[in-house]
């Protein structure tokens, strides 16, 4: 089936535009996509209109969970431009794909991995997913597609295989993105860094990707870069991929004149991760995640107020768990 788009519902209307937009089609999706796939993250002003695709998103009907929140922020962003939101298939990660190993031809991600907190964890999960020989179909943001990304840096290598060594999520990945939010820019790209990426994953975690084609402006809208590989397998052992990431992390930093890497020994790691896991345990910590989710609730959806208090809750977390001066 192809991605279902559905129409507002009567607390939505007063978004829905006079004029909706909706992007063209791709035709180089269409060229290397065929079978049956995934498409992440999919939008209804951005359609690919492949036959045999389903939308895997993070998705939560329940008010409580952060899940929520991120599904009505991006619903109500398609209502404004098309009218219309892209159901969803299969509630999932860019890096927790809910489907079997080698089930799908291929997978899209179109202005999605800026939004991954863990890219190479995510590609990784993408080889899981894809059959041999399967396609990797990427548009990825151009650094002035989104106007604060112009005076941010293009995200170096070394924040990847941190993202990747300490198996980074929204909550703990730290946040200098485009607005204070969940999920929000993560990362910042130009197609050589991207190429760059995926070159040293091809080397030392056996990612094993060709590059079959790419568009320094992309075909489909204009505002991003294309990234068209084919997976060439086998799946490689994600422990050993940790490994290495965590091994090139550490003498990355060693050569920087760090003393203390971040990457301790393994006892010392589980020690401060068991003693971090019995205080989110204990009933302190559960009140501090109550009353936080209880001020987002009472703030209105999308006000700067929500917005502020969601990246100072945010940041007082990481700072709970250490991970603040990063």
């Amino acid at each position: 089936m192809a991605i279902r788009t559905l129409t507002a519902e009567p607390e939505f209307r007063d978004a829905v535009p006079s004029k909706p937009q909706i992007g063209p089609d791709s035709l180089l999706a269409h060229e290397y996509c065929r079978g049956q796939g995934i498409e992440l993250g999919a939008a209804a002003h951005n359609p690919f209109n492949l036959p045999n695709s389903i939308n895997v998103s993070p998705h939560s009907d329940d008010p409580d969970d952060p899940e929520y929140e991120d599904f009505i922020t991006y619903k109500k962003h398609q209502i404004e431009i098309c009218g219309l939101y892209a159901a969803v298939d299969l509630a999932g990660e860019a890096s927790k794909i809910p489907v079997p190993d080698s089930s799908q031809d291929y997978i899209i991600s179109s202005h999605v991995v800026e939004h991954v907190p863990d890219l190479i964890g995510g590609f990784l999960e993408w080889n899981r997913a894809l059959v041999r020989d399967g396609i990797i179909f990427m548009i990825l943001p151009k650094r002035d597609a989104a106007e604060l990304d112009k005076m941010r840096g293009i995200t170096p290598r070394q924040h990847y295989v941190e993202d990747f060594a300490f198996e980074r999520t929204p909550e703990t990945h730290p946040f200098d993105g485009v607005e204070p939010r969940r999920r929000g820019h993560y990362h910042v790209f130009s197609l050589q860094s991207m190429l760059d990426l995926i070159n040293w994953c091809n080397r030392h975690l056996g990612l094993n990707w060709e590059i079959l084609e790419t568009e320094e402006t992309d075909s489909k809208v204009g505002n991003g870069h294309t990234v068209v590989a084919r997976y060439r397998g086998p799946l490689q052992v994600r422990s050993v991929q940790l490994r290495v990431a965590r091994a090139e992390l550490a003498r990355n930093q060693a050569q920087a004149g760090r003393s203390d890497s971040g990457l301790e020994t393994t006892g010392r790691r589980s020690s401060a991760e068991a003693e971090l896991a019995a205080i989110k345990r204990s009933l302190s910590w559960k009140g501090m995640e109550a009353w936080w989710r209880l001020g987002l609730r009472l703030l209105p959806p999308g006000s700067t107020r929500r917005r502020i208090y969601s990246g100072l809750a945010s940041r007082l977390f990481r700072l709970f768990q250490g991970r603040s001066g990063e």
